[in-house]
């Protein structure tokens, strides 16, 4: 029976070996001139247009490119530094250069009544290990999977604020937490929020933190979660554009109503805004001078 095992996984591991290694390959022996360059700050996305684009990688990964371009997702906590991008299409590829520059991330003291919130219990804390187990696999999934999505995403809420507190470095009664990933809007209870995009709900349900919250997968390894909700529609469901999924409440930790959106593509944590109100800006691949 062991043996069998490892036969039957052999043959993924390899091809994702493969996979790796022919990307690799091709960056570090046979990439074209450099012409392409782009600036995106931590937490932002970058764009690369083309014709007839069948493949986009970067960091050693190869992924599908979405509504005729290439996207470039870069983690809020990822160091500046460069890291170099490539797109194929039916005439060949291209490389280029993606400078991540830093961010500013604002200081967020939040003073909060509830202490079982701030010092957990074992139970609690047990809680949230559980819940965090449940969350972990689903952030890497559908990395393969096309996209069901168009860009820029329709908005999760009619009349949207400008959202604030997006990597925010945060203390609770005066105790340091971790940054904050997601954007917060300042919206009543009771607010229907909606589905950016079609997707398929992974999870909807109550947790510790995050109080009663729904994460939705776009395909292509974009995952969006909504936090806080008074109410949810139910796990399993598939959504389309706009479509209500829940209604802003003030459940978990949360000091008063407001909608959280947090957003994770293939497996970096960005900016909600940049795919929403500020699409406009997103920061576009040029040629070098």
């Amino acid at each position: 029976m062991h043996s069998t095992s490892k036969t039957s996984l052999a043959p993924r591991r390899w091809r994702r070996i493969i996979t790796y290694l022919s990307v690799g390959f091709l960056f570090a022996t046979v990439s074209p001139a450099v012409n392409y360059q782009v600036e995106v700050e931590q937490g932002g996305v970058a764009q690369w247009e083309g014709d007839d684009l069948t493949r986009c990688a970067m960091d050693g990964k190869s992924f599908l490119p979405v509504d005729g371009s290439c996207w470039y997702p870069i983690d809020f906590k990822r160091k500046p530094g460069k890291v170099e991008i490539a797109r194929w299409a039916s005439e060949g590829y291209e490389t280029g250069w993606l400078e991540i520059v830093a961010r500013e991330f604002v200081t967020q003291d939040i003073e909060f009544p509830d202490d079982k919130y701030i010092h957990l219990s074992q139970e609690d804390l047990d809680r949230h290990f559980r819940e965090q187990a449940k969350i972990k696999p689903i952030l890497r999934k559908d990395w393969k999977k096309p996209g069901l999505f168009t860009l820029p995403f329709g908005p999760p809420a009619e009349n949207l604020p400008q959202g604030e507190g997006f990597g925010a470095h945060r203390t609770f009664n005066g105790e340091p937490r971790a940054q904050h990933r997601g954007t917060d809007y300042a919206i009543s209870a009771g607010v229907p929020v909606a589905a950016i995009a079609p997707g398929d709900v992974v999870i909807a349900e109550e947790h510790f933190f995050s109080g009663l919250g729904v994460y939705i997968h776009h395909g292509n390894g974009l995952l969006r979660a909504y936090f806080h909700l008074q109410s949810a529609i139910e796990n399993g469901s598939s959504v389309g554009q706009g479509e209500k999924i829940g209604e802003v409440g003030s459940t978990g930790r949360s000091t008063g109503p407001h909608m959280h959106l947090g957003m994770v593509w293939r497996g970096a944590w960005i900016d909600p805004e940049w795919l929403t109100l500020k699409s406009d800006s997103i920061p576009q691949v040029q040629e070098a001078p």
